[in-house]
């Protein structure tokens, strides 16, 4: 009986011996951005049967009592972990230290500058490995150390954009900083109500009236200082700081097609120039051949002889 006393005894030494826990705790080396949180594990090895974790030290979020914890320390911390087996203990200690990225500043370059002028950006003092991304403030996005962008902002007076520049690390830890630009609007240039590129009127007369004056009119809802009229046919241009309200008259001499500008001056000083297109010519001649009656019964068919025109008439866009 002694006997077996001594050899099971030595039996469980040697099961000790070789069955030496050991614990470690990753990623190692822990690093975590500001603000954010890390997980970490116990990876354990030579444990056998019911393993039990217990972490302490700096803050956790949620169980400090399985493989893994959450945490988000605001300064370095030292988390340590005690695993329990049956048959061992043992323990580990990790620092867990903060990466905090410096906040990019932003150089803008033409601020303050008329809709549809690039504005410039750049990221001041860029630092090695990290990229940069930018929102613009009406929803279009840039990247890289320099940009540019064109904004587009119609009316009177100015308009307001934050443009944010977010940079990211080679962690993964972003930082971001905003700067507001400013866009002076250009006026809307709107002659008749129509949009640009549409014909604001056709002119059709008949051979025996050769000339017809039509009207323009100024439909813009934005204020200006200078309101100027190209007719596209060489002849004087109307520029005048006011428009009248009963329209502004204009004659063509002869028949085509005509590109008219309209160039608004806002009251900031921007300026903005929308064309249209103006036909003007003699209305279509129909020649058709009158075969006498137009009576037939029904169902019946009935043939107009259709005659080449000459010269051929230019065609109506409208």
């Amino acid at each position: 009986m002694r006997f077996f006393v001594i050899f099971f005894l030595s039996i469980i030494n040697v099961f000790k011996i070789n069955a030496q826990c050991n614990v470690t705790i990753v990623p190692n080396p822990a690093i975590v951005c500001a603000s954010q949180s890390l997980v970490l594990t116990a990876n354990v090895n030579g444990a056998s049967g019911a393993i039990s974790y217990s972490w302490s030290g700096g803050p956790i979020n949620g169980p400090s009592s399985g493989p893994s914890i959450n945490v988000n320390p605001v300064s370095p911390s030292t988390y340590f972990v005690q695993v329990t087996s049956p048959t061992d203990t043992c323990f580990d200690t990790i620092q867990v230290d903060i990466n905090t990225p410096i906040q990019p500043d932003i150089s803008v370059n033409n601020n303050n500058s008329c809709s549809g002028v690039p504005v410039n950006f750049s990221v001041n003092n860029p630092l090695p490995g990290s990229s940069y991304t930018w929102q613009f403030g009406d929803g279009s996005t840039g990247s890289g150390v320099n940009t540019n962008h064109v904004y587009n902002a119609v009316g009177s007076g100015s308009q307001n954009f934050t443009v944010t520049l977010t940079s990211t690390n080679q962690l993964g830890c972003q930082a971001s900083s905003t700067q507001v630009v400013t866009v002076n609007r250009i006026p809307d240039a709107i002659l008749n109500g129509l949009p640009p590129g549409y014909d604001t009127t056709t002119t059709c007369y008949t051979a025996i009236q050769p000339l017809i004056e039509f009207f323009v009119f100024n439909t813009s809802p934005d204020l200006a200082t200078n309101y100027t009229i190209d007719w596209g046919d060489g002849s004087s241009s109307f520029d005048s700081t006011s428009f009248p309200l009963t329209g502004v008259s204009h004659t063509y001499f002869s028949d085509g097609y005509f590109t008219i500008s309209y160039t608004m001056v806002g009251i900031n000083g921007c300026s903005n120039t929308n064309q249209y297109t103006h036909y003007n010519g003699t209305s279509p001649n129909v020649p058709f051949i009158n075969n006498g009656s137009a009576e037939a019964c029904l169902p019946s068919s009935y043939i107009i002889p259709y005659l080449t025109p000459t010269p051929p008439e230019l065609p109506n866009p409208i």
